[in-house]
């Protein structure tokens, strides 16, 4: 019987009281009984007891040792485990409470800066956890139904479990579809119970390393039926050395366009739309073109533009290492009219991108209150041309780019050239004070040795401990993985620094040869603490925010 007020435990509890008193008379005149014929057989030397005295005896004591024993044991355990979750200041939340915490250890910020696999596998080992607390919160994580809306499919039998399992505990909710195509394919009795519910899905992501598995997946979801409430749609392709994927006429034409007009999110990694066809609707609020090389046409990048412009109401646009040839950014240039791309933008995102797609989007597109978001790599100082992919631009471009913009983040991220950094000290300095009204900054992955702390000082003072300012006035300084070879003038570097924020990771030298960690550096913690109290020391994986790049819609 479940016990659902005070009157009822206080009634279980006096129950509870009265065996115990009862229990406990028993045992008395059990025990009263055994010493009884311990005193009243007095045997003389030579008497043989009884047989059938000495079998009883041993049965008594068998019935003592397996179920006296054991169920008091089974008392005591029970009682402690009663009394814990009455203690406990757990129970007296109020269920919408507890509901809220469960879905914020579930849907952790931290799970989502992970590749889509590894998320959903945490989310749901979250969950497990959860419900193996207690039956109370097994039942109160089951009734949730936003708990069960991802439904993963990572290409085994087994996955019809999930749906089987999920659809119901969901509820009425639109539930989202988080698939990996194996290579082979998913099987087909699997695709036919997922199109047997696609009008239930209102998110679909699909990962693939195969790009003709994951085009026969697609192609197979939209023979299946129309999903009347799909709005969120990202699709990956994982195999890093390709950027120029196409989805075939075979997927594009069959429907899958209808689908594309309902969407207000699209995400698209390593796999481009045919531009020349796709038109996007009003719905669309949100999209994410990543990691393609537009074909090498001077009008590659005017039909891209036209066809991402065709979403009249875009807000939130992220475009990540987008390689296009300098003569099509040259046409495109030409052929489209300044500030005129984007009116209702509000967050803009560049990332990785060469220099000549840089002043062609920042050219074009018409100014406004939107976040502008930049995360630079070497790729920001090189165009791409047929006769050379990686020919190198001198930084002033870049300069006179970012001081004809307003950016609110920028993270410059040196990545792993061996051939040293792709800014000099000077160089980088250069390029901060020509961008205006930042926000939030990061230098992500450099070396401060001797030349770069130089170069990145001014050079009026350039070994003094003068007040003079390396970077402007910030909410937010990222200082992350960094290699700090001259540590004095690092001191000085930071001890200028005007921001509400300061992060910083990364390792000292400790030897000839050898690296540090700077959490771990005592005399530098010290120094910190006295002269930089807005700074923090991590000890690794914190990045801006603006280098996670989004891989699926969640």
């Amino acid at each position: 019987m479940l016990i659902t007020s005070d009157d009822e435990l206080e009634v279980a509890m006096k129950r509870c009281e009265d065996a115990r008193g009862l229990l406990e008379n028993a045992l008395k005149t059990y025990m009263d009984s055994c010493v009884s014929l311990e005193s009243n057989i007095c045997l003389r030397r030579g008497h043989k007891a009884s047989t059938d005295i000495v079998s009883r005896i041993d049965s008594v004591l068998g019935y003592l040792q397996n179920t006296v024993i054991e169920q008091l044991t089974q008392c005591r355990s029970t009682v402690s485990r009663i009394r814990n979750k009455l203690a406990s200041s757990i129970r007296y939340l109020p269920e919408e409470i507890m509901e809220d915490v469960f879905f914020h250890v579930i849907y952790s910020p931290d799970n989502y800066s992970l590749p889509m696999p590894k998320c959903v596998r945490s989310m749901y080992s979250e969950l497990r956890n959860i419900m193996l607390v207690c039956s109370t919160w097994r039942a109160l994580a089951i009734s949730q139904s936003i708990l069960w809306e991802i439904i993963p499919i990572f290409g085994k039998s087994s996955n019809i479990r999930a749906i089987d399992i999920n659809l119901p505990r969901a509820g009425s909710r639109g539930v989202r579809l988080a698939t990996v195509v194996p290579w082979g394919g998913i099987a087909p009795h699997l695709v036919d119970k997922i199109t047997q519910h696609i009008h239930r899905f209102r998110a679909i992501s699909v990962e693939a390393e195969d790009h003709d598995d994951m085009f026969d997946f697609i192609r197979r979801l939209v023979h299946g039926g129309s999903p009347t409430r799909l709005s969120e749609l990202s699709i990956r392709y994982s195999k890093s050395k390709e950027s120029n994927i196409v989805l075939p006429e075979s997927v594009y034409g069959i429907g899958f366009d209808k689908w594309i007009q309902s969407l207000s999110v699209l995400l698209l990694d390593r796999i481009q739309m045919p531009w020349q066809n796709a038109l996007f609707s009003d719905r669309l609020v949100e999209l994410a073109v990543h990691r393609v090389r537009l074909d090498n046409s001077e009008s590659s990048m005017t039909t891209f533009i036209a066809a991402i412009s065709s979403a009249t109401r875009l807000r939130d646009l992220s475009i990540a290492g987008v390689e296009v040839y300098e003569q099509s950014t040259k046409a495109f240039n030409l052929a489209t009219p300044p500030m005129s791309l984007f009116p209702n933008l509000q967050h803009l995102s560049l990332l990785d991108l060469r220099c000549n797609v840089l002043e062609s989007l920042l050219y074009k597109i018409k100014p406004g209150s939107y976040h502008l978001t930049l995360v630079l790599t070497d790729n920001a100082v090189q165009i791409m041309t047929e006769e050379d992919p990686e020919m190198f631009v001198i930084v002033d471009r870049l300069a006179l780019l970012l001081s004809r913009t307003r950016v609110n983040t920028l993270v410059f991220v040196r990545g792993h050239s061996t051939l040293g950094p792709w800014l000099e000290g000077s160089e980088l300095r250069m390029l901060l004070k020509s961008a205006s009204g930042l926000e939030e900054l990061g230098i992500h992955g450099w070396r401060f040795d001797e030349p770069f702390c130089l170069g990145l000082i001014p050079p009026s003072n350039p070994t003094t401990e003068s007040n003079t300012t390396v970077f402007p006035s910030l909410n937010k300084l990222y200082l992350t993985d960094l290699k700090i070879l001259d540590v004095e003038r690092f001191k000085h570097i930071l001890s200028s620094v005007s921001s509400r924020s300061i992060v910083i990771w990364g390792g000292s030298r400790a030897g000839e040869l050898s690296m540090g960690a700077l959490h771990v550096n005592e005399e530098f913690k010290d120094w910190l603490t006295c002269n930089v109290p807005a700074a923090r020391l991590v000890s690794s994986g914190v990045y801006p925010d603006a280098m996670k790049v989004k891989e699926w819609t969640y």
